[in-house]
C-alpha cells in the first residue's frame, strides 16, 4: 500500500511538472502567436482593401481590362503635329466585369459589363481638337443564359453579330492596323489643295461597314465543326445574322465571318434609315512559318437615297507572325484598302468648300490607304509594343444639279505614324 501511494505520488508530481512545462510553452507560443497574428491581420486588412468584392457566393466575379496609349504623328499636307492619344484600334483603355453561375448541369447564367475610359481617342482627335471625346462610356451591359446543347441567349447593350464580321484577323497586328481604318485618324479633316479644311473627315470616307453595339436580343448557336450562327434584333429597328468560322487545318489556322444587316432605325427621332449591308472577312495563318493573309470586303445599299451609289470596300493584309526574340512573338504587316462611295452629301456648306456651283452635290468618294508596321509582344508583362505608318488619299465625285461632273477643289494626301503600347490586366 505504501509503495502504491509512493508510486501514485510520483506520477502526480511528474504530471504536475509536465502540465507546468506545457502551460509555460503554450503561454510563450501564445505570446509569439499574438505578434504573428497581429501582423497577419494587418496584411489581411490591406489585401481586403485592395481586392474587389462580390455580393454573393453563387455568381462569380472577374475583373479584367487593358490600357492602350500611343503617340500619333500626323501630316495633312500643310500642317503637321503629334498628339498623345488613346489608341482606339482594339479599343481604348477599358475595364470589364464578367461572371456566371451554374443553374444545373449544362446550363449557366452570366453577365458582362464593359466601361471605356476615353481620353484623346485616336479616332476622334483632329487638326482643331487634340482632346477628342473624354470621359467614361458604357460599351456593354448585358446578361445571358447559355446551354451547352442549345447555345447562348443574350439581352442588353451588346455587340451585334455583324460587329467584327469584316475584322477577322489572325496576323497578330490588329493593335495598330486592321480593316477599321478610321480608328487611327478618323476625326481629321481632309485638307483641300487651296489650304482650307473640307469639313469632311477621314472617317467619312473610310468605313469597313462593321456592326455596332446596341440594345438588342442576340442568339448564338453552339459551335459545330468550327461554325457558329448568330442573329440579333433591337433598337427601332435593326436586325442582322452572321456566320463565323474558326478551325485548325493541319498546320494552318483559318478564321472567317460573313454578316447581313438591315437597318431601319430612326436614329434618335430622325428620319428612318433604310440600309442593307453585307460584309465579311477571311484570314489564314501558316503556323510553322508565321506567314499570314487577310482579306475583308463589304457593300452597303442606301434604299432611302435612290440617287446615291452603293458603298463598297475591299482590304488586303499580308504579314509574318512568329517569334524572333525572347520577349515574345513579332508581327510584321503590310496593308492596302480601297473604299468607294462611303461619303455623300447635299449639304451646301460642305459642298461649297469644294465648288462654287449652286446646287452641286458630292455624289461619292474614292479613297485609298496603304501602310505597314510591326507589333512586338512582351509576354512577361502581357504587353504589346506597336508602330504603324499609313498613307491616305481621296478623290470626291462632285456633280451639278443635272448630274454632270464638274471641276472642284481636290484634297491633299494625309499621313500618320502611330507608336505606343497596350498592357492587359
Amino acid at each position: 500500500m505504501t509503495k502504491n501511494r509512493a508510486a501514485f505520488g510520483g506520477i502526480a508530481l511528474l504530471t504536475g511538472l509536465s502540465l507546468f512545462a506545457l502551460t509555460g510553452t503554450a503561454a510563450r507560443a501564445a505570446d509569439l502567436g499574438g505578434d504573428c497574428c497581429a501582423d497577419l491581420e494587418v496584411r489581411v486588412a490591406t489585401l481586403e482593401a485592395t481586392t474587389a468584392r462580390k455580393g454573393n457566393r453563387k455568381v462569380s466575379l472577374s475583373v479584367s481590362g487593358h490600357v492602350n496609349q500611343a503617340l500619333l504623328f500626323w501630316d495633312d499636307g500643310q500642317e503637321s503635329d503629334a498628339y498623345v492619344v488613346s489608341n482606339s484600334n482594339d479599343d481604348v483603355a477599358m475595364f470589364r466585369f464578367t461572371g456566371d453561375a451554374r443553374i444545373r448541369p449544362g446550363w449557366t447564367a452570366g453577365y458582362v459589363i464593359e466601361i471605356e475610359l476615353s481620353s484623346a481617342n485616336s479616332g476622334d482627335v483632329s487638326q482643331t481638337d487634340d482632346d477628342g471625346a473624354n470621359g467614361l462610356n458604357l460599351s456593354e451591359s448585358s446578361m445571358f443564359i447559355e446551354s451547352e446543347q442549345w447555345g447562348r441567349l443574350t439581352i442588353g447593350l451588346t455587340g451585334q453579330p455583324s460587329d467584327g464580321a469584316p475584322e477577322v484577323d489572325l496576323s497578330g497586328s490588329g493593335y495598330v492596323g486592321y480593316a477599321s481604318i478610321a480608328d487611327t485618324a478618323g476625326g481629321f479633316n481632309w485638307r483641300l489643295t487651296n489650304g482650307g479644311l473640307s469639313g469632311i473627315t477621314l472617317g467619312d470616307v473610310f468605313n469597313d461597314l462593321y456592326g455596332d453595339t446596341y440594345d438588342i436580343i442576340r442568339y448564338d448557336t453552339p459551335t459545330i465543326a468550327g461554325f457558329t450562327l448568330s442573329a440579333s434584333w433591337g433598337e427601332d429597328d435593326i436586325w442582322d445574322v452572321a456566320l463565323n468560322y474558326e478551325k485548325e487545318w493541319g498546320v494552318f489556322s483559318v478564321a472567317g465571318a460573313v454578316a447581313y444587316t438591315e437597318n431601319r432605325d430612326a436614329d434618335s427621332g430622325g428620319a428612318k434609315a433604310n440600309q442593307k449591308t453585307v460584309a465579311g472577312s477571311f484570314s489564314v495563318l501558316h503556323n510553322p512559318t508565321g506567314l499570314n493573309f487577310t482579306f475583308a470586303t463589304g457593300q452597303r445599299d442606301f434604299d432611302d437615297t435612290p440617287l446615291r451609289n452603293e458603298a463598297t470596300f475591299y482590304y488586303f493584309k499580308g504579314g509574318l507572325y512568329r517569334q524572333f526574340n525572347s520577349l515574345g512573338k513579332t508581327a510584321f504587316y503590310g496593308e492596302y484598302g480601297q473604299f468607294d462611295d462611303m461619303f455623300y452629301t447635299t449639304d451646301a456648306a460642305v459642298v461649297g468648300n469644294l465648288t462654287a456651283v449652286a446646287g452641286a452635290v458630292i455624289q461619292g468618294s474614292e479613297a485609298e490607304v496603304f501602310g505597314f508596321g510591326l507589333v512586338q509582344y512582351v509576354d512577361a508583362a502581357a504587353m504589346q509594343l506597336f508602330i504603324g505608318y499609313r498613307h491616305y488619299e481621296v478623290d470626291f465625285n462632285v456633280v451639278n444639279a443635272a448630274g454632270a461632273a464638274i471641276t472642284h477643289t481636290g484634297a491633299q494626301d494625309f499621313d500618320t505614324v502611330m507608336a505606343g503600347a497596350r498592357i492587359e490586366f
